[in-house]
C-alpha cells in the first residue's frame, strides 16, 4: 500500500505539469510555432524584479526564438563547458538545485529538454554578436553593423566627464552605538547624567561601545551604515551618524524613553574614482547599448520574413529596446536572462 501511494505522490507533480501544459494559453505565435503562458511565467521566474510586463516578455521570447532559429541556419555551436556555466546560473536564479529539479516539473520539461532549451537561447545570443562584430573573424559578420558597436576612446572618456560627479565609491561608516533606559534610573536627570559621563570615558584606544561593555551596558554595539542605507533608524540618527567627524561621540539623544549615544569610529570611499579604474566598465557600458541598438536592426529583418500573431504585436516595426541608462554602468547581473537567455 505505500508503494502505491508514493507512486502516486510521485506521478502527480507530473500530472500536473501535463494538464498544465495541455490547456497552457497561447499567447502568440512566431512562424507556426507557439509562445505560451507557462515559458511567459518562466521567464519573469527566472528573471525576478527585472522581468517587465507580460506583453514585453512575449517580445523577447518571439526574438529570441526567430534569432534562435536564425543561429541554427548559420551552423552557430555552443560550447558544452558555456552551456555548464549557463545552467548553474539558472539554477541559482531559480533558488538552487531542488528549487531548479522542482521548477522543471512546472515547466513541464525533463532536465536534459531544458537543457536543450537553454542551449538554444544561448545559440540565439551568440548568433546576434557574431553578427554584430562582438566575434573576432565571425563569417556571421554584417561590416555595417559591426561599425555600429564600436565605441571610441572619446566616447569613453566623454561618458566619464559627463558622469563624473556619480562615478564615486560609495561611502561607509562605521557607527559604535549604545542604548540607556531611562527606566533603569530613578529619574531621567541620572540618566542623563550617565550618559555623559559614559561619553566622557571614550579615550581612543577604547570606543563608545567596548566603554559600554565594560561599564555592564548590554545595549550596544556597532552600525555600519553604506550609501543610503538606514538601518531602518529613525531620520535624526541616520543624519547624526552621517554628519559627526570620524572620531567624536555625539551628545546624548533623546529618543523618549531612551538616550542614544553615537561615536563614529571610521569612514571609508566616498572619492571620485580615476578614469583608469573604470575606463574598462564605461566601455562594456557602452558597447552593450550599441549592441542593443543593432540587435534591434537584426530583429526587424527577421521580423519582416516571418509570420507573427498577434499581427499588432509589434505594431508597425519592432519595439525598440529600452532606453540604455545614461548613469553610472553596472554589473550585467542578469544579463543571461535578459538578452535571449
Amino acid at each position: 500500500m505505500k508503494r502505491v501511494v508514493l507512486a502516486i505522490a510521485l506521478i502527480a507533480p507530473l500530472s500536473f505539469a501535463q494538464e498544465r501544459k495541455r490547456y497552457d494559453s497561447v499567447l502568440a505565435t512566431v512562424n507556426g510555432a507557439a509562445i505560451t503562458e507557462s515559458e511567459v511565467d518562466e521567464f519573469a521566474q527566472v528573471l525576478g524584479p527585472n522581468a517587465g510586463p507580460t506583453d514585453a516578455i512575449v517580445r523577447e521570447l518571439v526574438l529570441t526564438r526567430l534569432e534562435a532559429d536564425a543561429a541554427a541556419a548559420a551552423g552557430v555551436k555552443v560550447p558544452d563547458d558555456v552551456l555548464n556555466d549557463e545552467m548553474d546560473r539558472r539554477a541559482a536564479a531559480l533558488g538552487g538545485t531542488e528549487a531548479y529539479r522542482k521548477a522543471l516539473i512546472g515547466f513541464g520539461r525533463s532536465a536534459e529538454q531544458d537543457r536543450e532549451f537553454v542551449r538554444k537561447r544561448l545559440a540565439a545570443r551568440a548568433w546576434v554578436d557574431a553578427t554584430v562584430g562582438l566575434v573576432p573573424n565571425s563569417p556571421l559578420l554584417r561590416p555595417e553593423l559591426a561599425r555600429s558597436v564600436r565605441v571610441s576612446p572619446e566616447e569613453v572618456r566623454a561618458f566619464f566627464e559627463t558622469n563624473r560627479a556619480t562615478l564615486q565609491t560609495a561611502r561607509v561608516r562605521t557607527v559604535a552605538y549604545v542604548v540607556l533606559h531611562k527606566g533603569d534610573f530613578d529619574r531621567d536627570a541620572e540618566a542623563l547624567a550617565s550618559a555623559r559621563a559614559l561619553r566622557e570615558r571614550v579615550t581612543p584606544t577604547c570606543d563608545l561601545a567596548a566603554t559600554a561593555a565594560k561599564a555592564g551596558i548590554a545595549r550596544c554595539g556597532t552600525w555600519t551604515f553604506r550609501g543610503d542605507d538606514t538601518l531602518g533608524l529613525r531620520a535624526e540618527v541616520v543624519r547624526a551618524a552621517w554628519t559627526l567627524p570620524v572620531g567624536e561621540v555625539a551628545a546624548p539623544v533623546d529618543q523618549g524613553k531612551t538616550l542614544l549615544l553615537l561615536h563614529v569610529l571610521s569612514e571609508e570611499g566616498g572619492t571620485t574614482v580615476a578614469f583608469e579604474d573604470v575606463q574598462d566598465a564605461i566601455q562594456r557600458h557602452l558597447i552593450g547599448q550599441k549592441r542593443a541598438s543593432a540587435r534591434a536592426a537584426l530583429d526587424r529583418d527577421l521580423l519582416e520574413r516571418a509570420t507573427v500573431h498577434p499581427a499588432d504585436l509589434f505594431g508597425a516595426t519592432p519595439a525598440p529596446p529600452a532606453p540604455a541608462s545614461k548613469g553610472v554602468p553596472e554589473r550585467e547581473a542578469a544579463s543571461a536572462a535578459s538578452d535571449g537567455g
